[in-house]
């Protein structure tokens, strides 16, 4: 708090990255930081790290993770934290597999990856919910491995219930072509994902979050055309 207040009256300009009307701006004047002396800009990634394999290779890459050619997969890649909203994550996706239709549902794999503080309580949540068969933890990943999930997969979620900026991770995932279901926390991503490039929820609404994987999972040509955009 000391830093900040200090930072506040003595640094010349700040660059931050996110939109204007995130709430940024509220936040530094009520620290004392006049408007021009901010300057908001976008966050990027370098693209060329994110493969969108062709099928014949996207099937190869999932066989070596002993994932079906056919798997509908859903990736998630956060620290293991409150805010990133896992319990609504799993209650959400726990929901979904209970409207899908049976052949379907045993074509659902739900990946996880990260660690953190709730690495014990997320692993007995899954349990709890009966969904075990369907979510896997894969831990920490590298940077590369990372990547490699995206491209494997056809939907990536996203259910922070607290954030700021840009958040890297939905750059990423639509980097990698892959249909993104993003709470709207921070509010970028609403600007992120919309013309079709991903469906917006509100943080910590598990019947929305529900619905629109439900509308994913049931609708592939729906999520290529998504991840394409």
């Amino acid at each position: 708090y000391l830093l900040t207040r200090i930072s506040a009256r003595c640094v010349d300009h700040f660059l931050i990255p996110g939109i204007a009307g995130d709430g940024i701006e509220d936040i530094c004047t009520g620290l004392g930081i006049p408007r021009s002396h901010i300057t908001r800009f976008a966050s990027m990634i370098d693209t060329n790290r994110h493969l969108v394999p062709d099928a014949p290779l996207k099937a190869q890459m999932r066989q070596q993770k002993g994932i079906a050619a056919d798997a509908i997969v859903v990736a998630m890649v956060c620290r293991f934290a409150p805010e990133k909203g896992l319990d609504i994550a799993i209650e959400s996706i726990s929901a979904a597999l209970s409207d899908l239709a049976p052949k379907l549902l045993q074509r659902v794999c739900v990946i996880i990856a990260g660690d953190g503080p709730l690495h014990e309580h997320l692993e007995a949540t899954i349990r709890t919910q009966g969904i075990q068969q369907q979510c896997v933890l894969w831990g920490a990943l590298a940077t590369q491995e990372v990547a490699s999930l995206l491209a494997i997969s056809d939907i990536f979620l996203y259910t922070s219930v607290r954030g700021a900026c840009l958040p890297m991770a939905i750059l990423e995932a639509m980097a990698s072509a892959c249909a993104v279901i993003a709470s709207t926390q921070p509010a970028s991503n609403a600007v992120l994902i919309a013309e079709g490039r991903g469906i917006a929820v509100p943080p910590g609404d598990v019947t929305r979050t529900s619905e629109a994987l439900v509308q994913l999972m049931n609708d592939p040509e729906g999520c290529k055309r998504m991840g394409k955009l």
